[in-house]
């Protein structure tokens, strides 16, 4: 089962603003609280309702009604700023990408207009370099996702497989 962290976004008016954009760059546009009482739940056994968040909308449309399983996969960019999110995880993997491979990777499949790489060199890049950069030290294991995306999927499923052990 997976769990996107972006999908506990908080509302566009409680989303700071910086250097003129909305920044959902930042740990302080995710509602931590709720993503952990999902994880809290989750882990409990209990089934949850995820709200789904929709980027053109800017804002949850509905809610998906999930039940535990026995792995649960948490995904996202500033996870490990939180230290309460930190401590549910029974591992904890960072995916160090370099700004070069997610720029390629980023404007490969969105449209990469100005407003977009104006977006990235000036919010996505500086808070990186501030919020999850940082929090690598917390990580269990470190992949080089430069590397080939089945090479980064090869160590996640090794990873999960030491820890079903």
């Amino acid at each position: 089962m997976h769990v996107g962290m972006e999908n506990f976004y908080k509302s566009t008016d409680a989303t700071p603003l910086y250097r003129g954009f909305r920044n959902l760059d930042s740990p302080s546009s995710i509602d931590f609280g709720s993503l952990l009482g999902t994880l809290r739940d989750l882990k409990d056994g209990r089934n949850v309702a995820i709200p789904v968040y929709s980027k053109n909308e800017s804002r949850a449309i509905s809610v998906e009604e999930v039940s535990p399983k026995p792995i649960i996969l948490v995904e996202g960019f500033v996870l490990f700023a939180e230290e309460q999110i930190r401590d549910i995880l029974d591992l904890k993997l960072f995916i160090d990408v370099d700004k070069d491979t997610q720029a390629s990777r980023k404007f490969g499949r969105r449209d990469g207009n100005d407003l977009n790489r104006e977006y990235f060199e000036n919010v996505l890049l500086p808070m990186e370099e501030r919020y999850v950069r940082p929090t690598k030290a917390y990580a269990d294991l470190v992949i080089d996702g430069s590397l080939s995306l089945h090479h980064v999927e090869h160590e996640i499923m090794q990873a999960l497989e030491s820890v079903k052990r």
